[in-house]
This record gives structure tokens, sequence and C-alpha cells, in this order.
């Protein structure tokens, strides 16, 4: 039976350009990160995450997904990347209490002996057309080409900045 321990949470209370994790415990098997968020993007479309480790900008991540949009369906991949990238947030131009969200696992991340692997879903009412919204639904998987413990995880938006009311919930994952 997996067990959950909450190790970390920030909710902003004002605009940010990044969101970061630091001095990450070694003491679980995995973590997750479960966001709710949006940026201040000011046009329509969906926001992503940038999400970055031990502050590396190398291009040292790949990631791959699928996208649903009702009727429609996106694909992505893209290798030797400064950053993995996951789906799943709002636009500025979206009502004011309309948020994303994402659930992010990041697997084996003290594992000296590989690279890590992080897989994520998420979901938004986005705002592709002006006429009507279209409901998202995201599901990315990356890998971080490095085989270092992870003890810091940064979460920056792919435009503009996070908006007051983001929250990004950090917790540890045990086997038993």
């Amino acid at each position: 039976m997996a067990v959950y321990e909450a190790l970390a949470t920030t909710v902003l209370t004002s605009s940010a350009s990044s969101v970061e994790f630091t001095s990450i415990s070694s003491d679980y098997e995995h973590l997750q990160v479960r966001m709710i968020y949006k940026s201040t993007k000011g046009t329509q479309g969906a926001v992503q995450v940038r999400i970055q480790f031990n502050s590396d900008t190398g291009t040292n991540y790949s990631y791959q997904g699928l996208e649903g949009y009702q009727s429609n369906a996106g694909i992505h991949e893209n290798t030797a990347q400064d950053e993995i990238h996951v789906w799943g947030g709002g636009t500025n131009t979206m009502g004011v209490g309309t948020f994303g969200g994402t659930v992010v696992d990041i697997l084996d991340y003290r594992n000296v002996n590989k690279f890590t692997s992080v897989r994520s879903i998420g979901s938004l009412v986005s705002d592709y057309t002006t006429s009507s919204q279209d409901n998202v639904v995201a599901v990315t998987g990356g890998l971080w080409g490095s085989t270092a413990a992870i003890t810091s995880i940064k979460f920056l938006p792919n435009q503009g900045s996070w908006k007051s009311g983001c929250e990004f919930s950090l917790y540890g994952w045990r086997s038993s």
C-alpha cells in the first residue's frame, strides 16, 4: 500500500516567475507534485509547466505526450531539451477562479544508477476559441538524463508568470 507524506506546499499570494522546492529529503522512493495553476499569459491556449531538476539547464531532458481536446488530439515529442514540459494550465483570459490542474510523479528520484522518469496527467477548461471552451486532458512522460539524486525541483510557466492563487504541493511516496 502506497503511503504519501506531505512535504511542502507553496500558495502564491502574488505573481511569480517560478516556484521551487529545495533541500528535498532522500527518505522516499518517489515524489509527487500536485499543481493548481494558471499564468499571466494574456492570450488563448493552454499553459505548459517547464520542470527543471537540481538547477540543470543543460539539454538533458526529453518528453513526449498526448493531448485530447474534445474531438481533436495532439501529440508531441522533444529530445535534447533544457526542461521537461507538462500540460494542463490555464491562462489569464480564463475566469478569475478557473485554474488548470496537473499531477506529476517523479519516479526513483534518488536512484543514482539510472536516469529519472517523470509521468503526468493534467486537465483544464481551455479557451482555444472565442465562441466556446474546450475541455483538455494531457498525459506526458519525460526523462532527465542524469544519474544525480534530485534535491530541488523548479517549475516555470512557458509564457508569462504564475498568477496569485496558484498552489504547488510536494509529496513523498513510499511503497509501505
